[in-house]
C-alpha cells in the first residue's frame, strides 16, 4: 500500500504543477481615484485584491498623493469585504512634476528614504502592499535596482509586491531578479490597438491576445502560472471616426441597448462583452491564477455586470449548498466554509486527504479511517479557492473547497 500511495502522491504533485485546477481564485480589480464615487456600486466581496490607482510623489520629499483623494473610506469598504488593498504606483501617464520627482527619488542615494516613505504610507492607511505600474517611457535603468530594494523592504514587513506589465512585452530594463521579486504579475492584455494606431480599427483585447500573452509570459519568460493574472478590460475603443478614436465604458454600451452586453462589437466600437469575459475567465482558471480588471468603475452595476460574470464563472463549479458530493463515497460539508468543514469517508478503506492552495503548497495532511467523519479546522488561511485531494489505493479524487469569511 505504501508504494501505491507514493506513486499516487507523485502523480498528485505532477498534476498540481500542470493541471488547470492548480490556479483558479485571484480576482484583482483596479479602481482609479476618479472612480471613487462609484464605490457604493461595487461588490468588493467578489474581489480578492483591490488596487487603488495611481499614487505618485508630488515633490522631491517623496510625499505620496492619489489624485488628492482620501483613500481611507475605500480601504475600509474593501476590508469589510475581506479584500486585500494595494497601492498602485505611477501609472501610464505622469505629469512633469511627478516624473521629475520619480527621477530624483530613485537615484541610488535617495532610494532608501523614498522606500521608507512608501512603507510609512502603507501603514498609515492600513494597506497590504504595492502594485508597481511604471510603464513604457518611464521604465528606465534604475527600475530594477529600485524595485529589488522596494521588494526587500516590503517582504520584511510581510507585504505584497505586484506589477502590471504589457500583454506580450517585457521591458528590457527589468532584470530576472526584479521580475522574480513580484508576488504576481498582472498582464495588461488590452490596448492591442487604439487612437495611437487609428488606421488599425479592430478589437483591442481579443481572446487570441489573451492566449498569446499566456504563451509569452509563462512559456517564453518563464513566469510560473501561479504568479500570472490575466487582465480583462471593462472598456473599449471606438473607431467610427479615424480622426477621433475615443474610449468608452462597457456600461455605456449596456445603457444604449442591453443586447450589446452579449456582443464585442457595435459598428466600429470594440470591447469585451459578457461572453468573451466569461471565456477569458475560464481560460485564466485553466491556465493561470485568476483575472485582473481595468477598471471597476466602468462596469454595468446591474444584471449585466462583468464582475458578476467573472464571479459566477469562478464559482459555478462550487455549490453554494450545504454539501458537495465529490464521489459516491466522500462528502464535504459545508462548502463554502468559514471556521471548519467536515470530511466524511464512506469507503471501506482509509484515505489520506491533502488540502493545498493554488500553488500546490500543502496546508494540511491527514489520514481518515474508513466509515468515519473528520472535522477539518480553518488553519488561518485566507479567503479563496483551495483543493482537497483524496488519496486511496484505487484513485485520487480532487474537490474544490472555498474559504469565505
Amino acid at each position: 500500500m505504501k508504494s501505491i500511495l507514493t506513486t499516487l502522491l507523485l502523480f498528485f504533485f505532477l498534476f498540481v504543477s500542470n493541471s488547470a485546477f492548480a490556479q483558479q481564485y485571484r480576482v484583482v480589480g483596479y479602481l482609479p481615484y476618479y472612480q471613487f464615487g462609484r464605490a457604493d456600486n461595487i461588490e468588493f466581496d467578489k474581489l480578492t485584491h483591490l488596487c487603488l490607482a495611481f499614487a505618485n510623489p508630488i515633490d522631491n520629499t517623496g510625499t505620496l498623493s492619489i489624485g488628492g483623494r482620501d483613500i481611507d473610506p475605500i480601504v475600509q469598504k474593501a476590508h469589510e469585504a475581506n479584500v486585500e488593498v494595494l497601492l498602485s504606483l505611477a501609472g501610464g501617464a505622469l505629469d512633469s512634476e511627478w516624473w521629475a520627482a520619480w527621477k530624483h527619488l530613485t537615484l541610488s542615494e535617495n532610494r532608501s528614504g523614498f522606500i521608507h516613505t512608501i512603507i510609512d504610507y502603507l501603514y498609515e492607511h492600513d494597506l497590504q502592499g504595492i502594485d508597481m505600474d511604471l510603464e513604457w517611457q518611464y521604465v528606465k535603468d534604475w527600475y530594477s535596482p529600485f524595485s529589488i530594494e522596494l521588494k526587500d523592504s516590503l517582504a520584511a514587513h510581510d507585504m505584497l509586491y505586484t506589477v502590471a506589465l504589457p500583454g506580450t512585452y517585457r521591458y528590457p530594463e527589468i532584470s530576472e531578479e526584479a521580475l522574480d521579486g513580484f508576488d504576481f504579475v498582472n498582464m495588461m492584455v488590452y490596448d492591442l490597438t487604439g487612437p495611437w494606431n487609428p488606421d488599425n480599427a479592430g478589437p483591442h483585447s481579443p481572446y487570441s491576445f489573451a492566449e498569446n500573452a499566456i504563451k509569452y509570459w509563462r512559456d517564453r519568460q518563464g513566469v510560473p502560472p501561479h504568479r500570472l493574472t490575466l487582465g480583462v478590460p471593462f472598456y473599449g475603443w471606438n473607431f467610427d471616426d479615424p480622426d477621433n478614436v475615443y474610449s468608452f465604458t462597457y456600461r455605456s454600451m449596456v445603457n444604449k441597448n442591453p443586447v450589446y452586453a452579449l456582443q464585442d462589437k457595435v459598428g466600429e466600437a470594440y470591447y469585451n462583452g459578457m461572453r468573451t469575459v466569461r471565456e477569458k475567465t475560464e481560460l485564466a482558471m485553466a491556465e493561470l491564477s485568476g483575472v485582473m480588471i481595468w477598471e471597476l468603475g466602468q462596469d454595468s452595476f446591474d444584471e449585466f455586470s462583468l464582475l458578476n460574470v467573472i464571479d459566477e464563472t469562478i464559482n459555478r463549479s462550487v455549490s453554494s449548498s450545504e454539501e458537495i458530493v465529490t464521489s459516491n463515497n466522500y462528502r464535504i460539508y459545508p462548502n463554502p466554509f468559514s471556521e471548519f468543514f467536515y470530511f466524511e469517508n464512506q469507503e471501506e478503506e482509509s484515505v489520506r486527504i491533502l488540502l493545498t492552495d493554488a500553488s500546490g503548497k500543502v496546508i494540511l495532511e491527514e489520514a481518515v479511517p474508513s466509515f468515519s467523519v473528520r472535522e477539518i479546522k480553518n488553519q488561518q488561511i485566507r479567503n479563496g479557492f483551495y483543493f482537497l485531494r483524496i488519496i486511496s489505493e484505487q484513485q485520487v479524487v480532487t474537490s474544490k473547497v472555498v474559504v469565505k469569511q
